[in-house]
C-alpha cells in the first residue's frame, strides 16, 4: 500500500528544489548582469567635443527651444551617432537587468539582493534624447536613416511614454522614408500592436502613422475599427480621421459619419471638460466638421450639423463646416441656400466663399 503521507512530503520537497532552482538560476542572471554593469561602468567615458557624453546627454532638454535643435543639427551624423548609441545601450544588457530585478527581486533573500545595485531610471533622459532625435529626423535624410532602426526599437520599450514618442516619429516625413520595402511589413506590424495598447496616447500616434499605408488597408481598416470606441473625443477623432484616410468605405461602414456628428453637438458643454486637456470642446467639433468633408458620406447625418456648425459663433468652426458642406456635390439643394447664407459673414475668408463657384461660378459672392 503507498504510504501517502511519503509521497506527499516528497511532492513537497521536489517543489522546494524547483523554487530554489528558479531562485539560482536569477541569482546567477544577476550576477552576470551586474558583473558586465561593474565592467562597463569602470570602464573610461568617451568624450564628444571635449566633454565627456554623459555631459551632452544630462543637458538635453525634453522638447527644447530651436537652438538646441539647429546646435545638434550642426554635429551632424556624429551627433546624431551619440543619441542613438545612448538610446540602443538601454535595450540591450541594461534591458535585460531591468526586466529581471524587477522580476526576480522581490522573491529573492533580501540579502542577496542587497548586493545588486537598483536599476537606474533614465526614463525622462531617454526621452528627451528620443525628442531630440526625432527634431533632427525631420529636416536631415541621413540622420534619419541612422536614426530608423533606434526609433523602431524604442517602440518596444517598456515605458509608454518612449513608445508614444517612438510611433509618433514616423509622422515625419523623411524617417517614414527611411520604411525600405524588406522593412515595411515588420513596421506596419509594430504600429499594429501599439494601435492597441494599453496606453490611449500610444494608441492615437499608431492610429496616425498607420494612415500613411493606405495600400495596407487589408490589415490595417480592421484594427482600426476595433478600437474607434476611444472615450477621448480627440483620439477618437484621430481614429477616424485615419480609417478614413485609409480605407474610406470601410469607414462609412463603420458609421464614421454619426460619431464626427455628435462630437459637432454642444461644442459648449465640452469647452468646460478638465479631461479633454487642451482640446477644448470648440478644437473638438473643428476636427469633426473637417472629417464630415473628407468622408463626406451618409447626408441625412452631416449636413443638418454641418448647417448648424455654419452659424456658430466659432470661427474656425464655421470655417471647417463651410469648406465640408462644399464636397456633398449631389446635395446643393440643401446646402446652397445655407452656404450663400453663410458667405455674408465677414469673419469668413474669401478664399473659403470662392468654394462656391465651384456650383455657381456666375453668381458666387466674391
Amino acid at each position: 500500500m503507498l504510504d501517502t503521507s511519503s509521497s506527499s512530503e516528497i511532492c513537497e520537497l521536489n517543489r522546494l528544489m524547483r523554487h530554489y532552482r528558479r531562485a539560482l538560476v536569477a541569482s546567477l542572471l544577476l550576477v552576470a548582469v551586474v558583473a558586465g554593469f561593474i565592467f562597463l561602468r569602470s570602464s573610461h567615458e568617451p568624450t564628444f567635443h571635449g566633454q565627456p557624453e554623459s555631459h551632452w546627454i544630462t543637458n538635453i532638454v525634453y522638447n527644447g527651444p530651436e537652438d538646441q535643435t539647429e546646435r545638434w543639427r550642426g554635429y551632424g551624423l556624429e551627433g546624431a551617432g551619440l543619441l542613438t548609441r545612448y538610446l540602443d545601450r538601454g535595450y540591450g544588457w541594461q534591458s535585460t537587468y531591468r526586466k529581471a530585478y524587477r522580476r526576480h527581486a522581490g522573491k529573492l533573500p533580501q540579502v542577496i539582493v542587497r548586493q545588486f545595485p537598483t536599476p537606474v531610471d533614465d526614463r525622462s533622459t531617454r526621452m528627451c534624447v528620443l525628442s531630440l532625435l526625432n527634431n533632427l529626423c525631420v529636416r536631415e535624410t541621413n540622420i534619419a536613416r541612422l536614426a530608423e532602426p533606434t526609433v523602431a526599437r524604442a517602440m518596444a520599450d517598456e515605458n509608454f511614454a518612449l513608445r508614444q514618442i517612438a510611433v509618433g516619429a514616423y509622422e515625419g516625413r523623411l524617417l517614414r522614408a527611411q520604411i525600405t520595402p524588406e522593412l515595411k511589413a515588420a513596421r506596419i506590424d509594430q504600429f499594429l500592436r501599439l494601435a492597441e495598447d494599453p496606453d490611449r496616447w500610444v494608441r492615437g500616434n499608431a492610429a496616425v502613422a498607420l494612415s500613411y499605408f493606405p495600400e495596407e488597408a487589408v490589415k490595417i481598416a480592421p484594427v482600426l475599427i476595433r478600437i474607434l470606441p476611444e472615450r477621448h473625443p480627440h483620439l477618437q477623432l484621430t481614429i477616424v480621421r485615419a480609417l478614413v484616410r485609409v480605407d474610406r468605405a470601410a469607414a462609412e461602414k463603420a458609421g464614421v459619419a454619426a460619431i464626427a456628428a455628435e462630437h459637432m453637438r454642444e461644442p459648449e458643454k465640452r469647452f468646460q471638460d478638465q479631461t479633454l486637456q487642451r482640446w477644448n470642446g470648440w478644437e473638438i467639433a473643428r476636427q469633426a466638421a473637417e472629417i464630415l468633408g473628407e468622408v463626406h458620406a451618409d447626408p441625412a447625418i452631416s449636413i443638418p450639423v454641418l448647417i448648424e456648425g455654419l452659424g456658430s459663433t466659432n470661427r474656425e468652426i464655421a470655417i471647417a463646416s463651410f469648406r465640408s458642406l462644399t464636397k456633398f456635390k449631389n446635395e446643393t439643394d440643401q446646402t446652397l441656400p445655407a452656404l450663400r447664407k453663410a458667405a455674408e459673414r465677414s469673419d469668413i475668408p474669401n478664399w473659403v466663399k470662392a468654394e462656391l463657384k465651384q456650383f455657381e461660378p456666375s453668381k458666387a459672392r466674391p
